[in-house]
């Protein structure tokens, strides 16, 4: 908790001179969250194969599925669930505005559900200042407090200066994010109302009517500088990133030039539209760092369109290439166990992609909506449908699931100990051979959720 007090008193300090002079308003206000998520797993895992010569030595009533099941790696559906209170202060002072958010979120630590496991809330960011909290309150459950924005911000005339923990965002690609380089979310995430917070000094500089130019230096590494290595903090602990736009005509123009964990990543983008129809793309060239699992330099891209047939209706589509990803089934849990998939820098494990999104208004307090994302290569698709009800002027229930649609991985039997009885997991070689598609290994997720917001 004391070292939460010198970022706050940093930042107070920062609005506190324009604040003598000026008029102060102040705003505090929250939301509460709730999540249960059931999962159906599909039988990945097969009982152990009893060597023949070990039988006369099992008990009676020795069962392997039995200790299939005693380990989690059976078909028994799970139910996990979450909630989340976020407290959000404002001051506004002149020119200067100091924000802080408090999220406050407890999670039932049951099994996962794959990419459909999370809800959202909790999700947290590399932290430059140790502002998270988790204490011990059993195996079972999962208490965590975190200072998700602790920002101040001060508008000049044609710059914008904000500094502290902020939420970043670079492209316009709405499923597929290659420009997006800094914590982006999975679409399979339930709630993406809140991107995490990262630490980070960003620069706004404007020009004309349509002209920006912002510069953003972020934290991206392991530990703080209040950890006992802080004095190994390298350029891989950083994102150092410059993003200029300007408009010609009805199309918006990026560029991004940005040095993301030590490797450089050079995008365009664009955002215009060919009549009632919305266009947008981003592209990016990435060149691995030396130690990084990929040797060669990779292209991430991404193309959608979006529109709105009727006034209730809207539709959007994209197309993706991942040049990271893998080509055969077989190399996905390698791409999956790799640093970009576990910082959460891609989410994807194969190539070539596609995804089509419909909204419809059912009545003015119901709407629902579909979204189909497919791996072209496998082929297989994640199906994601969802209806939210607006209940009341600050509340929202919604429902909704995610669904992996193509061919499961070939049943694989557990290791056996005919000595000990234990069991062990497959060897790497045969989980990996076993994948036949990326969005079969997504099992069943179905979910419920509700939020108000005070």
């Amino acid at each position: 908790m004391d070292r939460w007090l010198p970022a706050c008193a940093a930042l107070a300090l920062g609005l506190a001179a324009p604040a003598l002079a000026d008029e102060v308003e102040a705003e505090l206000h929250g939301d509460v969250k709730l999540f249960s998520v059931a999962s159906f797993p599909f039988a990945w895992f097969a009982p152990p194969e009893i060597p023949p010569e070990a039988e006369p030595f099992l008990p009676d009533d020795f069962d392997p599925q039995t200790l299939l099941d005693e380990a989690g790696l059976g078909t028994d559906a799970s139910l996990t669930g979450a909630a989340d209170l976020r407290l959000k202060g404002v001051l506004r002072a002149g020119r200067s505005r100091l924000e802080v958010h408090h999220a406050l979120t407890l999670q039932d630590q049951g099994a996962s559900t794959g990419l459909g496991s999370s809800s959202g809330v909790g999700r947290s960011a590399p932290e430059f200042l140790d502002l998270s909290y988790t204490p011990d309150i059993g195996a079972s459950t999962r208490l965590q407090a975190r200072i998700d924005r602790l920002l101040w911000a001060y508008g000049a005339d044609g710059v914008d200066v904000t500094v502290g923990r902020q939420p970043v965002t670079f492209g316009s690609g709405l499923i597929f994010t290659p420009m997006d380089v800094v914590n982006p979310f999975s679409p399979a995430t339930i709630d993406t109302e809140y991107k995490p917070g990262v630490d980070a000094l960003r620069v706004d500089a404007y020009a004309g009517l349509g002209g920006r130019v912002t510069g953003v230096v972020a934290w991206a590494g392991t530990y703080g500088p209040l950890a006992d290595d802080a004095d190994n903090i390298e350029l891989a602990d950083v994102i150092l990133a410059a993003n200029g736009q300007a408009t010609l005509g009805v199309t918006d123009v990026q560029a991004l030039l940005a040095v993301a964990r030590g490797e450089p990543v050079f995008g365009l983008g664009l955002v215009s539209a060919v009549g009632p129809i919305g266009v947008h793309g981003d592209v990016t060239l990435t060149l691995p760092a030396d130690d990084a699992d990929e040797e060669d330099p990779f292209v991430r891209a991404v193309i959608g369109a979006d529109g709105r047939p009727t006034g209730t209706t809207s539709i959007s589509g994209e197309l993706s290439y991942q040049g990271c990803g893998a080509a055969d089934p077989g190399d996905y849990l390698e791409v999956a166990q790799g640093q970009r998939f576990a910082r959460g820098e891609t989410w994807q494990m194969g190539r070539y992609y596609g995804a089509l999104a419909v909204s419809q208004e059912i009545t003015p307090l119901l709407v629902g909506s579909v979204a189909v994302i497919a791996n072209l290569g496998d082929p297989s698709a994640l199906l994601a449908p969802n209806v939210s009800w607006s209940v009341g002027e600050n509340s929202l229930v919604a429902a909704g699931g995610y669904v992996g649609l193509g061919k499961r991985p070939d049943a694989v039997p557990l290791g056996f100990d005919p000595t000990t009885f234990a069991i062990s997991e497959p060897s790497a070689d045969a989980l990996a051979a076993s994948v036949n598609s990326e969005f079969g290994l997504v099992p069943v997720a179905l979910f419920i959720s509700a939020r108000n917001y005070f």
